[in-house]
């Protein structure tokens, strides 16, 4: 009669070297974290007119609170013109009346809701007494901060 053998087990399986698919998900997770760590990076750089625009309007609303600013609607004004500068090519935004400036804020800020009286807002700009429009004033700043944040080339 025979004696039965035990069975010899194979030795463990290593974790070394890797298969196949790891490499291949390793490389893929490098790759994918590497192409999202360049797209926040390149988002924040190309936001730096945006970011630089809040602060400068910070400073003016401030100023005008303070009672240092008669007019913050020029100042206002003129800085979104240089974020326009920065953020569309001359073809988009060319030389406008304030009509025209008015359409083309309306245009560019798909995601803002513009007050229906933007045109008789930005013609502030022009006006040498407007200490009785305190809200109009309010909403124009309003306006501007969504713009500039949400403004879609």
């Amino acid at each position: 009669m025979k004696t039965p053998h035990d069975l010899i087990p194979p030795p463990p399986v290593g974790w070394w070297p890797l298969a196949e698919v790891w490499w291949f998900i390793i490389v893929g997770s490098i790759g994918f974290i590497t192409w999202f760590v360049w797209f926040l990076w390149r988002n924040w750089y190309l936001d730096a007119y945006r970011r630089e625009a809040q602060r400068r309007l910070d400073e003016i609303e401030t100023q005008w609170r303070q009672g240092e600013l008669n007019n913050p609607v020029e100042p206002i004004n003129i800085l979104l013109k240089q974020v326009a500068v920065t953020a569309y090519t001359p073809e988009q935004r060319g030389n406008m009346t304030p009509e025209q400036w008015a359409r083309f804020l309306r245009r560019s800020a798909v995601r803002v809701q513009a007050p229906e009286d933007l045109e008789a807002m930005i013609r502030l700009a022009y006006a040498k007494d407007v200490s009785h429009e305190t809200e109009r004033i309010e909403r124009f700043i309003s306006f501007a901060r969504q713009w500039i944040r949400r403004h879609h080339q």
